[in-house]
């Protein structure tokens, strides 16, 4: 139980910096004044703390093999990383962050109802009740009274 609420704790702390992430992506754009290299720095500091990150875990660094035994659509989880990123400095610079933020947390949890709904990418079946419905229209409710207030 005491684990789980951690574990809760932490998912809300990594969502918190979502709204941090789109605030400075979006001041380095406005300094480089060009998204498609700003997103490509983000990514270039991202992949390099997570190499660093790596390279000091306990984990071993898989194999070759391994990794020419992925499926190649596996990869498109970085493109569309990358889309997310150079979609939220684009945006960052006609929607304020706090609206920005609550979209792109709407979309993800729209497309998570349906993903776990079909148990899509080997995820649970979860499928779609009335109440995650009432869930996604309450969001809808925070969008629209975020964009009004």
């Amino acid at each position: 139980m005491y684990a789980n609420v951690i574990l809760l704790i932490l998912a809300v702390l990594v969502g918190m910096v979502i709204p941090v992430q789109i605030g400075l992506n979006s001041i380095l754009d406005t300094q480089l004044k060009n998204p498609f290299f700003s997103s490509f720095l983000v990514f270039l500091v991202g992949a390099g703390g997570i190499l660093l990150s790596a390279l000091l875990a306990p984990q071993p660094i898989p194999s070759s093999s391994l990794i020419k035994g992925s499926h190649w659509w596996s990869y498109l989880g970085g493109l569309l990383g990358a889309v997310y990123i150079l979609s939220l400095i684009i945006l960052s610079q006609y929607i304020n962050i706090g609206l920005l933020s609550i979209l792109a947390l709407a979309g993800q949890l729209l497309m998570s109802v349906v993903v776990d709904h079909y148990g899509w990418f080997g995820s649970e079946v979860n499928p779609i009740n009335g109440m995650k419905i009432l869930g996604l229209l309450c969001i809808g409710l925070g969008v629209y009274l975020l964009s009004k207030f």
